[in-house]
C-alpha cells in the first residue's frame, strides 16, 4: 500500500497516548539501568577471555547463553525503538503505520508499546525478511 501523507488534522492528540508514553519512559529507565549492569559484565566477560559464570555449565558446548555483548545490543536496541516512538508521540503519527499509514490499533500498542507497523505491514515485511535469509538446511557443503 501506498503511505498517505499525514496532515495536521490526521495527527494523533498526544494526551491519548499518555499512558504508552509513561509505560515507555519507564521501560527506558529500566533498560538502562540493565545497560549499566551489562556494560559491566561485557567488560568482565573480555578480561576472563570469554568466559562467564556458564562457562563450567553440565551441558558443556551445548549450552547456548546470550553473552553479555549479545544483551547489550539487545537493550541497545530497544533503547532506540523507544526513542523513535517518544519522537513520533511528539510529532503525532505514533500510532500510525510507517508503511500504510492506518492506524494501529491501541491494543497492538498497549502489547507493543514501540510497534511502528500495523500487523498487516508486520507481517509483510516479516515475510520479507525470511525471503531474504539462508534457510538453515541449506548448506554451502552439500
Amino acid at each position: 500500500m501506498k503511505k498517505k501523507p499525514l496532515k495536521k488534522k490526521d495527527k494523533q492528540p498526544i494526551n491519548i497516548y499518555l499512558p504508552i508514553k509513561k509505560t515507555l519512559l519507564k521501560e527506558k529507565a529500566r533498560l538502562q539501568k540493565n545497560l549499566i549492569h551489562y556494560e559491566k559484565a561485557e567488560l568482565e566477560f573480555r578480561n576472563n577471555g570469554g568466559r562467564n559464570c556458564f562457562s563450567n555449565h553440565p551441558a558443556g558446548e551445548a549450552a547456548e547463553f546470550d553473552t553479555p555483548k549479545t544483551m547489550l545490543n539487545r537493550i541497545v536496541w530497544q533503547i532506540r525503538k523507544i526513542d523513535e516512538s517518544l519522537k513520533r508521540i511528539r510529532e503525532g503519527s505514533y500510532g500510525r503505520c510507517k508503511d500504510c499509514g492506518e492506524n494501529i490499533p491501541i491494543s497492538r500498542l498497549q502489547v507493543m508499546v514501540f510497534a511502528d507497523r500495523c500487523v498487516g505491514c508486520e507481517e509483510t515485511n516479516e515475510n520479507f525478511k525470511k525471503s531474504l535469509s539462508i534457510p538453515r538446511s541449506y548448506s554451502v557443503m552439500s
